[in-house]
């Protein structure tokens, strides 16, 4: 990055303090990303035993940063994607900073081979300027529907007493078509329900 393409600094200062950061490739879902931030770029690792890969072949992504107070989205830009390979004049500067900024790391002694071999390092360069930021934001919330999935009830879900005595009020019904089951599982095994309480 040249001194004439220098980051917004509220960019700088919240990509920079970001735990995540959320990256929607085109066509794709937004996803959480751990990341760090680099000399101007957002430097990420992912496929392989990392976390998974939202952009795939994208050339061009769009980024969110939460703020670390709240969450709540601070700035959005498009920033384009660029792959940093084994023995690339990068691939020593930016897997150093990506491992210090890794977290838990139980193979911290051969992370960034295993980095070689089976996951992707980007990093992630702002263009333009910023899309949304304070004083500056769409009206949607941003938020995206569930995904399709098979895991849900296609058919009418089944009656429980439980939840229709509670949804009336009857608690104490409840309790005692409980104790009254009790008292005849008690009364079966000879036992008296004063034995048991």
């Amino acid at each position: 990055m040249t001194e004439a393409t220098q980051p917004d600094p509220l960019l700088a200062a919240a990509a920079g303090k970001a735990g995540l950061i959320w990256v929607t490739a085109p066509g794709g879902r937004s996803q959480a990303l751990w990341h760090v931030w680099h000399f101007g770029l957002i430097a990420v690792v992912v496929g392989g035993e990392e976390q998974k890969d939202p952009i795939g072949l994208a050339r061009r992504v769009r980024v969110t940063v939460p703020s670390k107070d709240n969450r709540a989205r601070l700035v959005t830009f498009d920033a384009l994607v660029d792959q940093v390979r084994p023995g690339d004049e990068r691939w020593e500067q930016v897997t150093f900073a990506l491992k210090a900024g890794r977290l838990n790391a139980v193979d911290a002694d051969t992370l960034v081979d295993r980095w070689a071999a089976g996951s992707t390092v980007l990093v992630l360069e702002p263009v333009n300027e910023l899309l949304e930021k304070p004083g500056r934001y769409e009206d949607s919330s941003g938020a995206a529907p569930p995904p399709p999935t098979p895991a849900t009830t296609v058919t009418w879900r089944p009656f429980h007493a439980g939840q229709l005595l509670a949804a009336r009020g009857c608690a104490a019904l409840a309790l005692g078509i409980g104790l009254a089951t009790l008292t005849e599982v008690v009364t079966g095994a000879d036992l008296g329900i004063d034995q048991l309480l």
